[in-house]
Formats: C-alpha cells, structure tokens, sequence
C-alpha cells in the first residue's frame, strides 16, 4: 500500500500534477495513520484506498512509516491545506460539495465560491452512498469535494466512477475539509503546525470523538512502523547475503579479477583484451 503513495518535493508540483490529470474521473485520496489503520482491517476499506488514481501522504505518522518501510515521504500533502490551493488554482471551475450538515455545509460552499469556484451541487453527508450518484450525474461538475469522513468517502467515490464513467472530473476525499472551511474547528496553531501537533490540537478539540483514533490508533500505529522497519531490514539483509552468496559461488571469477587488479589491469578483462 505504501508504494501507492505519490510523493512530490513541493506542494505546487503535486498541485499542477492534479490539475494535468486525465484519467476519468480520477480519485485523489490521502494516507494519514488512520487510514492505515483502518485498511490493514478493513478490506473494503483497502479496496476503495487502492482505486485511488492517486493516494497522497498526509501527516507525520505516514512519513514515519515509509522511513521505515525504506520509502521517500516527500513534502506533507495534508487534505486540508492541499484541497484550498487546487481549488484556488482552479477558478470558474464546477465543484459539486458533499459532506458535513447545515449550517456548516452553507458556510463551507460561500468559502469556496470566494475561491473563485462555481459551487453546482451541494448535498449534506448523512445519506446513503447511492443517494448521490445520480444527483452528481446531472450536475457534471469538474471537481466533487467529498467530507464524509473515512470509509463512507471512499466507497462513494468508488460508486461515482462507476457512475460517471469517462466524465472529467476530480473526486477529493476530504475528511474535515468542508468543516474546516466553515470554521465549525479551527486549524492548530502554526507553531504547533511547524512541530507537526496538529493532531494533539484536535484532540483536545473533540476529545470524546478522536481519543480512539489517536489514542489507541497510535499505539497501534507505532507497532505497525515498528513491524514495517523490521520487515524492511529483513529484506535487505537478504539482498545483501544473496549478493554475497553469488560472489562467493564463482571464485574463479574472483581469482581473476583479483590478479588483473595486482598488475593494473581492469577488473572483469584478461591480459589479452
């Protein structure tokens, strides 16, 4: 799964990468330690992450893991600084809103048609996943923002490809975005941005709701970054004792790269070359 994961140096190229996208329509999904989580055990969930176009590395604890796992990380891809900026790069642009409920879902579209984004559809997050495909379908718009929250985000983008088949359009999984957007929760301090503690900000915010899910999710997650590690370095000790078993199973090359080496010529090359 973590190979799945795009990385870019800076957030403008994966910006001007999502705005070059052809594939239609095309998924954009984010990897955070919850959702890694909920993969390793929940299949669907796993299935709908995987069919992804693209999968973005969000948060400090997948940027662990692919250090673990021996993996670059890149920049920090987060949904919530990244699905403002596509929109801003985008404007005029139809955006069709579904997630979260009144009178956050009115506040969150009035943001971003200040964007400069034409807001076509906007649906609340609390119906069943077949309730907005055909609602979609009509609007044809080039973006739909999705803030349902994981997994039910996911299977709906699932569902809406299946729907749109070759319509043009990029479907966002954004979690809390539409909330954010509406100023329900505010953003963490940048100082504790810059240390990467958003999570404990949100924590603190909604403690009754988010302590399962970086509590207890934590715990699990470092075990996780711990097995990927050791997994990671059993895999290249093997490489290197299969280099070595090679080597040591043709000694007569050996001998004779070592003797070319004494009299100064090339290893690999007889006298006579």
């Amino acid at each position: 799964m973590l190979e799945k994961v795009r990385v870019f140096g800076n957030s403008k190229d994966c910006i001007d990468w999502l705005n070059s996208v052809r594939v239609s329509p095309a998924i954009v999904s984010f990897l955070n330690a919850h959702a890694f989580n909920l993969s390793c055990r929940n299949p669907a969930f796993y299935s709908a992450l995987m069919a992804s176009e693209i999968v973005l590395r969000d948060g400090v604890g997948t940027e662990l893991i692919m250090q673990a796992a021996a993996l670059k990380a890149g920049v920090n891809t987060n949904g919530t600084d990244l699905i403002p900026a596509v929109l801003q790069s985008r404007p005029g642009a139809r955006v069709a809103v579904i997630g979260t409920r009144e009178p956050w879902l009115s506040a969150a579209c009035a943001r971003i048609e200040k964007f400069g984004a034409n807001v076509v559809l906007r649906i609340d997050g609390f119906k069943d996943v077949g309730a907005y495909v055909e609602e979609v379908a009509c609007a044809a718009p080039d973006i739909i923002l999705l803030g349902m929250g994981m997994p039910k985000q996911e299977f709906v983008a699932v569902e809406l490809v299946k729907r749109l088949d070759r319509h043009p359009c990029l479907i966002l999984n954004g979690g809390a975005i539409l909330d954010f957007l509406a100023d329900r929760f505010p953003r963490a301090p940048k100082g504790l941005r810059r240390f990467r503690m958003e999570w404990l900000f949100r924590l603190l915010l909604e403690p009754r709701r988010l302590w399962r899910r970086y509590i207890v999710g934590g715990v699990i997650f470092s075990t996780r970054i711990v097995q990927v590690a050791w997994v990671s370095r059993s895999n290249l000790l093997a490489k290197v004792s299969g280099s070595s078993e090679i080597a040591s199973s043709n000694p007569d090359h050996a001998n004779s790269n070592s003797r070319g080496q004494g009299r100064g010529i090339e290893p690999g090359k007889s006298e006579a070359a």
